[in-house]
C-alpha cells in the first residue's frame, strides 16, 4: 500500500484539472452537490473556479461530487437514489480521486491512483494528528 498524503497545493493543481475537465465537456449544470464533508469541500471548490452554483439537493443535469471514488459503489448508488427523484433524469458525477480498482468511473476524475493507495487528504486532520502524535510530545 502507498500512501499519499495532499498538500492544499496539490489539492489545487487537481481542482484546476477537474475544473478545466468539466468546463470543456460544454455541459449545462444546474449546480453542483457534494456528497460527505469531503465531497462538499470539492464542491465549493469546484464551484469558486466554474461558478455553478451549489444545492441542497441534487436535481436534474447536477454535478454530483465526492472527494475520492475507491470501489465505486458509493457514488453509484448515491446517483441511482437521486436520479430516481429527479425529473429528467441526469446527473453527472465528479471525483478528485479515483481509484484504479473502482468498479463505477466518474463522468469527471482529477487524478488516477493505483489499486492499494491510501490518499490522505490535507483535510483529514484526525489521520495526521493520530500519526504524529510522537512529534508532538
Amino acid at each position: 500500500m502507498v500512501k499519499i498524503d495532499l498538500s492544499w497545493a496539490e489539492v489545487d493543481g487537481l481542482i484546476s484539472l477537474l475544473s478545466n475537465e468539466i468546463y470543456l465537456s460544454d455541459k449545462n449544470f444546474s449546480g453542483i452537490y457534494g456528497v460527505s464533508d469531503g465531497g462538499k469541500i470539492i464542491s465549493i471548490l469546484l464551484h469558486k473556479r466554474l461558478d455553478i452554483p451549489l444545492l441542497n439537493q441534487p436535481q436534474n443535469r447536477s454535478l454530483l461530487v465526492d472527494e475520492a471514488v475507491d470501489s465505486g459503489k458509493r457514488l453509484k448508488k448515491l446517483q441511482d437514489e437521486h436520479l430516481s427523484t429527479v425529473v429528467g433524469g441526469l446527473i453527472y458525477t465528479a471525483a478528485l480521486i479515483e481509484s484504479k480498482k473502482s468498479q463505477f468511473s466518474p463522468d469527471f476524475t482529477g487524478r488516477l491512483v493505483g489499486y492499494q493507495d491510501w490518499i490522505v487528504f490535507p483535510w483529514d486532520y484526525d489521520i495526521h494528528a493520530v500519526e504524529n502524535i510522537n512529534n508532538l510530545i
